[in-house]
């Protein structure tokens, strides 16, 4: 605060206290006399400054005779004179307060005289007028009696009729000078009428002494009593009338009960002086003092009302001292004590000393002006009895801060008190520490303040005053504002109180928060006394950063595994924050609450919790764990992850701290296997099988299937007799797992891997994931595969012995290799069985036989002994033989190779031909194939072999397979000859083809002559094949996509005939239509402004929309379906994809229609159509016109129709007023959507119109083509009596008179 600003505000009190100094004064005080006191305390009941600003002072001067005794010396005058310039000084002391101090000099005797006017002091020549009308009462002392009645009934008349003139009934003392007899008869001595005119007229019961206290004005009497004087007057009845006391010494001559003038308490009192300078000293001390400390001191107000209290001092022997302390916080001091005049010269003084032990005391017992030695302290002594200091700090320079001392010595220093004000500096608050740990409660009590002073930048330790400091805290809670306060001593360090600091961070918006903000406002006692009010200072805004993450981790040591349900009891967490454990372990404080979350697929979210009291550790709840790894997607999972939301107790009473949720995974101990996908098939053969070789993991029993931002390695090794091939690879979530083709190959490529019939694969899977620590993933340990290669294995013959019927050795040892790729088998894990099967005459012979490894692999002779026991009666020429072999390798069997047909020549007889093999080539489409027989010629002479024709055919061949022609061959003895022919089929096929030939063999030396065998004998399988037609298979194709889509399209118009039919609506439904008031923006309100209200009984039944149909009316609007819109459906989620519904519109002839799901503007000809939905219920039209459009674009506020349906108004459903208030803002949210397109629809339209008129001009006559629909020349225009109308009354439209043509079988 600026010295200037102090200067006009303490004289602003001052004046304030002029005021008060009549009517504002505090309780009684100790003061000079008993006198000053009462006047005083009358001066206190006029609210002067508060309810009034007036101030009327009358003085009433006594004109008697008596005057001549009494005050020969005029001393009145002068009295009068001296306190009018008394009361202009204290005028212009307070001018700054807007106060008026009127004054008139009145006069009395046996009558009341009005001598003056009221004036104002201060303004023109009010005290010169004054002045000179007090000057002429020198000569008024000459009147024959002293009328007590007329004095006091004067007086009150005049203050009435200056409240009258005013208006304002003000404050008002009457300074009234008299000899203090009472004399109305002009008498020597009270005679018994005077007698009773006191006790009747003046002292009586609401007489005139009551009547001018009632008034509340105060009496100040100056008895003009020359006691040198033989026979000095009785002042007793006027300080009775003044004061309120008994007439003492005439109580019994005049006999007032109890002696009291009046009923009513005294409002003044009585100053008498014997000698005139001291009357007017009296006065202007009485009125001086009053004013000073009742206006500008009021030690009788509470600080907080701006008084000052006095304060004690404390006593040391004849002194007594009183201390405050100053430092920045302080701008301005004032202090006021009291010295009164008739003390000061008995040697009671008083001295300051400001601080430092160097600086001598200055003596203050009538300061005036700066004080010598103390730069920024004045001192001035505005009354015969005040002292008051003035203190500066940004003029008092290094001597301000300190304890300062005023000293009383002398007689009455003991009882002597103190008055001071201090002007609040500035005092901020700063923080010591920026930043907290939300999470760690133990900080909370240690978040320092300091002091500082925002114009000098200036800090100081906090506390470091000599007395308490208080620091009031306010900030948001949970519960709304929190407050709190703390007092901090001398040399104690300050702090944000930890309560507060808590409350503010238990609050919901600080679980999120990066900071708090609060305020801390101080206030400081610089005085060690009540009285004395705190510096209360600004609030500072402080705003203390967050540490704010309670981070729940997984505890050291926790596993878990499917296979061990002990492992789900022992998975704990553990709180840390800034990378310490604070929480669930043995050092911790306080009780935490822990809220477990976890999900698993689209199932309902798995929840649980715990509270953990101090040192105890924090498991997860093992039914909470078993859920999220066996249920849903859990089953799949390599690790668990769920939400730990953690929360700390730290006081019961308040809620506890809540925190972000910290995710936390385990990975899962399970093993995880690697299995080859079902399906997989290597084939040395195929180089495409070598890419799809597939592979799935699996966790115990179930699939794994990665989650998204994981990824699997798998290592492969293969060891082949020594030599290892290797390679990784690595998947992302959305790869299938595959077996390297490039593995692959190397793998089976040379050395042993050449001949394997199951190639054996060690894969070694791990699992990374962007999200976790890769210190967390479990080691897996590896799966073995195998891979069986499904190459052809065939089984062939070794040589091409003949076999005898007759001769059983030659059944013994036929052998057979077994070759993969043209190569013998010589995989040494592998253990070979093979199965034997063949059919004769209808009987089937099947046997096995399994071979050590690497064979020999002979046919049991058994098969062909049962062979030909079955065919004892047949002629033999070859026998074929199925071989299937059966391949086993560490006890698990190849899934299966294709049989070999073996075929083995039977001998004849001697001069017959031997058969050795037959085959046939494969069908190619429509070509033949080739029939190939294998034989060599009899031992002697030539032999001879019919292929004669094909039988044995399958049955669900769709055609016949034939020779071409029959063929003959002769074979020339022991020669080897290949006797071919032609194969031709009816048809072709995609399909293997078995079948027999028909043959005959004879010879020219048999040993019975002309004999012929004849025998039909298997043909090895072959293949016919037939190419794609490609224009047949397009064609068709095409054929039935065309089916498909007709089928789509018949169904899709019987769903929309039966959908574009609405519901019928409820019967007892009812509609009206409301005239409404709609702006630009789409806000809808009553015709008249405000809430659209409807009355019930003018709604009307909607009977038209009670059954079931495609269309109704309701007044001008008409609902209907459209049947084509219904058939199309409604574009969804892009323009390939239509959803069919059934939208009702509501359209207009003349008005624009929005409806709840808003309006359809597709074509710019034709009015907008409201889209009402699929049902009626609850449902509105509004209606717009056409030419509102222009209006509403220009901001204007027009008409519009809104149609309203309700559902019936019955008992149990809500009323029309409920049903319209449901759908308003419905209204104004859709017209809101709708009206700004619609005016841009229509300001798009006028302006393509103008447009085009400004490019083509107005239209002009097209030639022959004429406007005028009535020309008679042309034969399709409408006649002058029938307008292109349809519709009109009385007569049909020409262009429909088809429809209703009697004749017309089609109308």
């Amino acid at each position: 605060m600026n010295a200037s600003k102090v200067v006009v505000q303490r004289g602003a009190a001052v004046l304030l206290a002029c005021f008060l100094l009549v009517l504002v004064a505090g309780p009684s005080r100790a003061q000079q006399s008993e006198t000053n006191d009462r006047v005083v305390e009358s001066l206190t009941s006029c609210d002067l400054g508060g309810t009034t600003s007036r101030l009327s002072l009358l003085f009433l001067l006594d004109e008697s005779g008596s005057l001549a005794t009494h005050d020969p010396a005029n001393k009145r005058v002068d009295g009068t004179i001296e306190a009018l310039k008394a009361l202009e000084r204290l005028a212009t002391r307070f001018s700054e307060i807007p106060l008026t101090i009127d004054v008139a000099i009145h006069g009395f005797h046996g009558n009341y005289e009005t001598r003056t006017a009221w004036l104002t002091l201060g303004t023109g020549d009010a005290l010169k007028t004054l002045s000179a009308n007090a000057e002429r009462f020198r000569r008024r002392n000459v009147g024959l009696k002293t009328d007590y009645r007329e004095a006091i009934n004067g007086a009150a008349e005049a203050f009435k009729k200056r409240d009258r003139d005013t208006g304002d009934v003000g404050c008002k003392a009457l300074v009234w000078f008299t000899d203090g007899e009472y004399d109305s008869e002009n008498n020597s001595s009270l005679t018994l009428g005077e007698i009773d005119e006191i006790t009747d007229e003046l002292c009586v019961t609401d007489g005139l002494v009551d009547q001018l206290r009632e008034m509340s004005i105060t009496i100040i009497a100056i008895g003009l009593s020359n006691k040198e004087t033989k026979s000095p007057p009785d002042m007793s009845l006027v300080k009775a009338i003044a004061s309120g006391d008994s007439v003492t010494t005439l109580e019994n001559a005049i006999g007032l009960p109890d002696g009291q003038c009046g009923s009513r308490p005294g409002t003044g009192d009585l100053s008498e002086k014997s000698d005139p300078d001291e009357l007017i000293e009296t006065f202007e001390e009485i009125l001086a003092d009053s004013l000073f400390e009742t206006v500008e001191v009021r030690p009788g107000d509470p600080a907080t009302e701006g008084g000052h209290p006095p304060l004690p001092c404390t006593p040391s022997g004849d002194s007594c001292s009183f201390e405050f302390f100053l430092g920045p916080w302080v701008d301005q001091f004032t202090i006021y004590f009291k010295i009164p005049a008739s003390d000061a010269g008995n040697g009671l003084s008083a001295s300051l000393s400001p601080p430092g032990v160097s600086t001598p005391p200055i003596n203050i017992t009538m300061p005036d002006g700066p004080l010598q030695g103390v730069p920024g302290v004045a001192g001035e002594s505005p009354s015969s009895s005040w002292r008051m200091l003035t203190g500066i700090a940004e003029q008092a320079g290094d001597i301000w801060n300190g304890v300062w001392r005023i000293q009383f010595e002398g007689p009455g220093a003991a009882e002597a008190k103190t008055n001071i004000e201090l002007f609040e500096g500035t005092l901020g608050v700063r923080l010591l520490e920026q930043t907290i740990d939300r999470a760690d409660p133990t900080g909370f009590g240690t978040v320092g303040l300091e002091l500082w002073n925002e114009d000098t930048s200036e800090t100081s330790t906090c506390n470091k005053t000599n007395y308490p400091l208080i620091l009031s805290f306010t900030g948001t809670g949970i519960l709304g504002t929190v407050t709190g306060s703390a007092e901090f001593k001398p040399d104690e360090a300050c702090i944000v109180h930890p309560r507060f600091l808590l409350d503010l961070l238990t609050a919901d918006t600080t679980r999120d928060a990066d900071h708090i903000d609060f305020v801390v406002t101080p206030s400081l006692r610089a005085v060690e006394h009540p009285a004395v009010p705190l510096l209360e200072f600004g609030p500072s805004h402080l705003s203390l950063s967050l540490e704010n993450m309670l981070t729940a981790v997984l505890a050291e040591g926790s596993q878990l595994d499917r296979t061990n349900s002990s492992t789900f009891e022992t998975v704990g967490i553990e709180l840390t924050t800034g990378g310490r454990t604070i929480a669930c372990d043995s050092s911790s404080r306080y009780p935490v609450n822990l809220v477990f979350t976890g999900s698993v697929g689209d199932l309902q979210p798995i929840t649980a919790s715990g509270r953990f009291v101090p040192g105890q550790p924090c498991t997860v709840p093992a039914e909470f764990l078993h859920k999220l790894a066996t249920t849903g997607s859990g089953k799949d999972s390599l690790s668990v992850t769920f939400d730990v939301t953690p929360s700390m107790v730290v006081d019961p009473a308040l809620p506890p701290l809540e925190f972000k949720a910290s995710p936390v995974s385990i990975w899962l101990q399970d093993a995880l296997i690697v299995r080859l996908s079902d399906g997989s098939r290597l084939d040395r053969a195929d180089p495409e099988s070598f890419n799809n070789i597939g592979l799935q993991l699996f966790l115990g029993s179930q699939r794994f299937d990665p989650a998204a931002g994981t990824h699997v390695t798998l290592s492969f090794s293969a060891d082949l007799n020594g030599n290892s091939v290797t390679e990784s690879i690595t998947y992302t979530a959305d790869e299938p797992f595959t077996v390297p083709s490039g593995f692959l190959q190397r793998a089976l490529s040379d050395g042993s891997g050449l001949n394997l019939v199951r190639l054996s694969i060690q894969v070694t899977p791990s699992v990374e994931s962007s999200n976790d620590d890769p210190d967390r993933y479990p080691t897996y340990e590896p799966s073995t595969i195998h891979v069986w290669l499904h190459d052809h294995l065939d089984v062939r013959r070794v040589g091409d012995s003949e076999l005898d019927r007759d001769d059983s050795r030659s059944f013994a040892d036929i052998e057979v290799d077994l070759l993969i790729n043209g190569q013998p088998l010589s995989d040494t894990d592998a253990r070979v069985a093979l199965e034997f099967a063949a059919t004769v005459n209808g009987n089937s012979v099947a046997t096995s036989r399994s071979y050590p490894v690497g064979g020999p692999y002979l046919v049991p002779h058994g098969l062909f002994k049962d062979l030909f026991e079955v065919a004892s009666d047949t002629d033999l020429l070859l026998l074929s033989v199925n071989a299937s072999p059966r391949v086993t390798v560490d006890g698990s069997v190849h899934p299966g190779y294709g049989p070999s047909v073996l075929q083995f020549s039977v001998r004849t007889g001697e001069g017959f031909p031997r058969i050795v093999s037959i085959s046939a080539t494969d069908i190619n489409d429509t070509g033949n194939a080739t029939l190939t027989v294998e034989v060599v010629g009899p031992n002697d002479g030539t032999g001879k072999l019919d292929i004669r024709s094909i039988s044995g055919l399958p049955a669900d061949l769709p055609g016949t397979i034939t020779l071409t022609e029959p063929k003959s061959c002769e074979i020339p003895s022991k020669e080897r000859a290949y006797c071919t022919v032609e194969l031709s089929a009816s048809f072709t096929a995609n399909r293997t083809v078995e079948l027999d030939v028909d043959l005959a063999l004879s010879g020219d030396r048999t040993k019975v002559p002309g004999r012929i065998i004849q025998d039909s004998v298997s043909v090895k399988p072959f293949k016919m094949s037939r190419p794609l037609n490609t224009a047949n298979f397009i064609t068709r194709l095409l054929l039935l996509l065309v089916l498909f889509v007709a089928v789509q399209v018949f169904l899709r118009v019987l769903f929309t005939t039966r959908l574009a039919r609405r519901e019928a609506l409820e019967i007892a439904s009812r509609w009206s239509t409301l005239r409404v008031r709609i702006n630009k923006d789409g806000y809808v309100t009553a015709e008249g402004g405000g809430q659209m209200t409807v009355d019930p009984a003018s709604t009307m039944f909607a009977t038209e929309l009670e059954n079931r149909s495609s269309s109704a009316q309701l007044g001008d609007i008409t609902f209907s379906i459209s049947w084509m819109r219904t058939f199309l459906g409604e574009t969804r989620t892009s323009r390939f994809v239509r959803s069919q519904r059934a939208v009702i519109g509501a359209s207009s002839s003349t008005n624009h229609c929005i409806a709840p799901e808003g309006m359809d503007l597709s074509s710019k000809e034709t009015l907008g159509i409201g889209l009402v939905g699929t049902q009626f219920l609850h449902s509105w039209v509004l209606q717009v016109s056409e030419r509102s459009l222009e209006s509403l674009a220009d901001g204007e506020i027009v008409s519009a129709d809104l149609l309203v349906i309700f559902s019936p108004f019955d008992e149990g459903g809500s009323s029309a007023f409920d049903q319209l208030e449901e759908i308003s803002e419905g209204v104004t949210d859709v017209a809101g959507r709708e009206i700004p397109n619609l005016i841009e629809h229509a300001t798009s339209n006028a302006k393509e119109s103008s447009e085009n008129l400004a490019e083509n001009g107005p239209d002009q006559d097209d030639g022959d083509w004429s406007d005028d629909p009535s020309d008679e020349t042309d034969p399709f225009s409408f006649p002058p009596s029938t307008p292109p109308t349809a519709g009109q009354s009385g007569e049909s439209s020409t262009t429909d008179d088809w429809l209703s043509d009697a004749d017309d079988p089609f109308a």
